[in-house]
């Protein structure tokens, strides 16, 4: 849309009575929220209240008559133009919020036009393992949420979503049901990896190829298997968020540079990371205590094959789960992180 399409409805609603207004609202109903926040930017107060009498709160009623809005009102999305009437006259983004205005990056729009500093979650999706709903880290016996990391657990993650195989499609909405009205600063994708291969659809059993992954030799399925997910996250994603692809080894050599720098071009608002060496969960030792799920979390080891006939000697020997200044958890700043922003590599050059 455009200025003048934002003139046109102007030119509707400037000295016009509450009951002339009927015009106004299919030429609102076509701007972008984007637009449709400007355009009621620029009504006065006057018109403002106008425009919510016929559209909203109802024309008042001259002697025993009941006040009515007008009838084009019910023609449009008229929850839509609620929640952007109601941003630029109260100066917050209301809740709950209509439609698919949050997954479709409407919400985004109305902070970005605010200026505000939107609430945000950090998200823990995987596929592989479990994760607790609530993904707060807990103190081991009491089960308050912590903010420091310990050794059973990562602290900083909010929620927690698991999918199953084949169902990465489906992550659209199961964090729109989950975070709705918050942006997401911190997204982690766990799930296998190999050099140049994240397995977010999980891992191919059949060896038949039927289950799309993301991949440094076939970056055209970058957009023919992902785009709806991509598209997604970069309408909910905050500006310079952070998205972990939590698998071994997705990071390393070329094709890990290639992943990670194309996957960055298209997730454009987000710095993307990936690790150049095996991450380790350990299922008991992150186990939450009284229930059946894991503490959000994958360790950085300096292991380069993944061996399960060596775990112990790897990861537990001599105290070495216990110490995590041996085994950090991963995160951009880890030892094994390689960083992508805007199709470069700017953290883990050679890695």
């Amino acid at each position: 849309m455009s200025q003048a399409d934002i003139d046109l409805f102007t030119v509707l609603v400037k000295g016009k009575d509450a009951a002339q207004l009927d015009p106004s609202f299919a030429q609102v109903n076509r701007l972008s929220m984007y637009d449709m926040l400007r355009a009621f930017d620029q009504l006065s107060d006057e018109e403002r209240k106008r425009f919510s009498q016929a559209a909203f709160d109802g024309i008042p009623a001259q002697g025993c008559g009941v006040s009515h809005t007008l009838p084009e009102a019910k023609q449009v999305f008229i929850d839509r133009i609620k929640f952007a009437f109601d941003v630029v006259t109260k100066k917050t983004v209301p809740r709950p919020i209509p439609g698919d205005l949050y997954e479709t990056g409407q919400v985004m729009d109305a902070y970005e036009f605010l200026g505000n500093t939107p609430p945000t979650v950090s998200v823990w999706a995987t596929c592989i393992g479990s994760v607790c709903a609530d993904a707060r880290l807990r103190q081991q016996g009491d089960g308050k949420v912590i903010g420091a990391d310990q050794t059973y657990g990562q602290a900083g993650w909010d929620i927690g979503i698991m999918y199953g195989t084949l169902q990465f499609d489906t992550l659209p909405q199961r964090i729109t049901s989950r975070c709705q009205g918050s942006l997401i600063k911190r997204l982690s994708l766990n799930a296998h990896g190999d050099p140049g291969v994240f397995a977010v659809n999980g891992v191919d059993q059949t060896m038949m190829g039927v289950n799309p992954m993301m991949k440094a030799s076939d970056i055209a399925g970058l957009d023919t298997n992902f785009e709806k997910v991509l598209q997604f996250l970069n309408r909910v994603m905050i500006k310079d968020g952070i998205i972990l692809l939590q698998g071994c080894l997705a990071g390393k050599s070329d094709g890990g540079t290639t992943l990670l720098t194309e996957l960055s071009r298209r997730l454009w608002r987000c710095k993307v990371v990936g690790f150049s060496t095996v991450g380790y969960q350990a299922v008991t030792k992150q186990r939450r205590e009284g229930e059946s799920c894991r503490e959000p979390g994958a360790r950085d080891t300096d292991e380069f094959y993944p061996d399960p006939n060596k775990e112990y000697e790897r990861y537990f020997k001599d105290g070495k789960w216990d110490d995590l200044s041996r085994l950090p958890w991963q995160s951009e700043y880890s030892p094994h992180a390689k960083v992508a922003q805007n199709g470069a590599i700017i953290r883990g050059i050679g890695l």
